[in-house]
């Protein structure tokens, strides 16, 4: 048996807790109607995208025994971020969305040509890498309204709906 954790093992193996508010999500390059031009969206919100093992059951003569099943995931990555003065952000989720599908004519593009892979990059407190998760074949989903509000100067803050198929761990 191991013994109750004490004071000096838990700071030997935490060393320095992860915080919540070193990250970053970038895209290398954001389809727009033709032009593709890199996106980094600084983030007050985000959640790294998990995954689900659905467990598979064998029952055999009064036992049963879960096994590894089908490995899934969300398929949607929300974050928060804060707009710019020159609302730029908003305009880039924009274009992307409307050619994923034209407002007139419901006319869209192939998914090969909307698609973009993102990155979710994750610091230490010195500013270090610790860990890279590329989002693959990543598009908007569900592009914000933007809320204005006359009775005083807010924050204006955004949130973005992006679907994906998987993640991987890159470092």
């Amino acid at each position: 048996p191991m013994a109750k954790p004490n004071i000096g093992s838990i700071i030997a193996a935490v060393v320095d807790p992860m915080l919540s508010d070193n990250y970053q999500l970038a895209f290398g390059s954001v389809p727009s109607g033709g032009n593709t031009m890199p996106l980094l969206m600084l983030c007050q919100q985000a959640t790294k995208p998990g995954m689900t093992i659905e467990p598979v059951d064998v029952v055999l003569f009064g036992h049963q025994i879960e096994f590894g099943g089908r490995l899934t995931y969300t398929h949607d990555l929300s974050v928060t971020y804060v707009e710019n003065r020159l609302n730029q952000i908003s305009n880039t989720l924009e274009d992307w969305a409307e050619m994923i599908r034209d407002h007139e004519t419901q006319h869209g593009a192939y998914k090969a040509q909307y698609q973009t892979n993102a990155r979710l990059t994750i610091f230490d407190q010195a500013g270090a890498v610790t860990a890279i998760y590329k989002i693959v074949n990543c598009w908007p989903s569900a592009v914000p309204e933007i809320q204005f509000d006359g009775t005083g100067a807010n924050l204006i803050t955004m949130q973005v709906t992006f679907k994906y198929d998987y993640v991987e761990r890159e470092g």
